[in-house]
């Protein structure tokens, strides 16, 4: 064996204090980067966690936002078809109203108003309300 040999076979069996120095900073280093390369991985896997999270909460309330704006829409056909509703049940008073103000204001207009009685029935019937040159 020769003196290089020798020397190496030395230098494991019994490392200088630098050799030393040396295996301790590269298993010190090597262990460091194990350890940002599963911090690194975990930060990586928790930013995919929080990712899909507010992910799959953006689709959720994606999903109640349409469902409150067809909810919305439910409604506001449905108070514009109840407002439709009164529209026309106003405008039935509307018209009852103008038919009785007609009524009283010319007498004959009874004649029109119901037909379950003959006109001579009705004539009778509403003669007080004809001008006295008429009874």
């Amino acid at each position: 064996m020769n003196d290089r040999n020798q020397l190496a076979c030395l230098a494991m069996k019994k490392p200088t204090p630098g050799i030393r120095r040396y295996y301790y900073y590269y298993y010190y280093y090597y262990y460091y980067y194990y350890y940002y390369y599963y911090y690194y991985y975990y930060y990586y896997f928790y930013y995919y966690y929080y990712y899909y999270y507010y992910y799959y909460y953006y689709y959720y309330y994606y999903y109640y936002y349409y469902y409150y704006y067809y909810y919305y829409y439910y409604y506001y056909y449905y108070y514009y078809y109840y407002y439709h509703y009164y529209y026309y049940y106003y405008y039935y008073y509307y018209y009852y109203y103008y038919y009785y103000y007609y009524y009283y204001l010319f007498p004959g207009f009874y004649f029109f108003s119901d037909n379950s009685k003959s006109k001579s029935e009705q004539c009778l019937q509403r003669s007080d309300q004809f001008p006295a040159k008429f009874r």
